[in-house]
C-alpha cells in the first residue's frame, strides 16, 4: 500500500506517510525502494511524521526514459516537499539517496531543511587514491557499470546484497533485495550509477556544515577513511559507526535509537 503523488504528466512518485509531527523524509539508495525501511518507519512515526518515497524509475514510481540523473531528482524532491506542504524537513538519504538530498540542497539551499542525515555515502564516490572515501577508482567503477548491464541483470545485485549486510543473507532475503532492485531497468540503473559515481558534492557538504545539523551514519567498512574526510571538510557534522551498508535494516533498534537521539538534540 501507499500513496501516489503526481509530480508531472509523466511522473508519479510512490510514497509512504506515517505519523504526525516534524517531517522526516527517507530516500532509498540506488535502485532500492521504500520497502527497505520496513524496520524503521513505524517506530519513528511514534514521534515524527515519517515519509519515504521511491525516486523516479525505482520501486512503484513511474519509470521514465528521461530525467534519470541526480540534478533532476533534486528537483523531483523539491516538488515532493512543496506539493505535500512539508516544512522544516529532515532529509534522510541512504547510499545514492544522499545525492538526491545533496542535489536538492545545491539547487534550493537549506531554508526549508531542518537537518540532514547521510547514511553511508561519500560526497565524491570516485576515488583518486586507495585511501580516499568512495566507491572505487576509475577502473573499478567501470567494472561496476559493466556488471550492471550484464545479460543476467540480477547477478550484480545478488553479489551487492551480500556486501550490504554483515551477516549471511538467507536465500529468501537475497531474492527479495534482488527483486526490489530489478524494478529499475538495467539501462536506467547504469545511467544512475554512472551519474552517482561521477558526482562530486564536496562543495555542498562543506557549504551546509554549521548551517544545519548533519549526522553521518557510516558502515564499519568505510569508517577509517570517512572520518578523516569529515574532520577536514565538515567538522561540525556528527558521525556514527554502525554495522554494514544496510545497518538500518540489519540493526534497526540501534539505528532507530541513534537517529531519535540525534533528532532530539537539534
Amino acid at each position: 500500500m501507499g500513496n501516489q503523488l503526481e509530480i508531472s504528466e509523466n511522473l508519479q512518485l510512490h510514497y509512504l506517510d506515517k505519523g504526525k509531527g516534524q517531517p522526516l523524509v527517507f530516500i532509498p539508495g540506488w535502485t532500492c525502494t521504500t520497502e527497505f525501511f520496513c524496520n524503521n518507519l513505524d517506530e519513528l512515526a511514534k514521534t515524527y511524521r515519517v515519509l519515504a518515497y521511491d525516486p523516479r524509475s525505482q520501486g512503484q514510481s513511474s519509470t521514465t526514459e528521461t530525467g534519470n540523473n541526480y540534478k533532476q531528482r533534486g528537483e523531483d524532491l523539491a516538488a515532493f516537499i512543496d506539493m505535500l506542504g512539508l516544512e522544516n524537513v529532515t532529509l534522510i538519504g541512504w547510499s545514492c539517496g544522499v545525492f538526491d538530498a545533496y542535489s536538492y540542497l545545491s539547487l534550493f539551499g537549506t531554508h526549508n531543511i531542518k537537518a540532514l542525515v547521510c547514511i553511508d555515502e561519500s560526497p565524491r564516490p570516485l576515488k583518486q587514491t586507495e585511501l580516499d572515501w568512495g566507491a572505487g577508482k576509475a577502473a573499478e567503477v567501470r567494472e561496476l557499470l559493466i556488471s550492471v548491464t550484464n545479460p543476467d541483470q540480477s547477478k550484480f545485485m545478488r553479489e551487492y546484497a551480500g556486501y550490504m549486510v554483515k551477516r549471511p543473507l538467507s536465500e529468501a532475503e537475497s531474492n527479495w533485495i534482488v527483486a526490489q532492485s530489478m524494478k529499475t531497468p538495467a539501462h536506467i540503473a547504469a545511467l544512475l550509477m554512472a551519474d552517482a559515481d561521477l558526482a562530486d558534492y564536496t562543495s555542498v557538504a562543506r557549504d551546509i556544515d554549521g548551517k544545519i545539523p548533519v549526522l553521518q551514519i557510516l558502515s564499519e567498512d568505510v569508517a577509517d577513511r570517512a572520518k578523516p574526510w569529515l574532520s577536514e571538510n565538515t567538522p561540525d557534522a556528527q558521525a556514527l559507526v554502525l554495522g554494514g551498508h544496510m545497518m538500518f535494516w540489519e540493526y534497526p533498534d540501534e539505528f532507530n535509537n541513534s537517529l531519535l537521539k540525534f533528532l532530539a538534540s537539534i
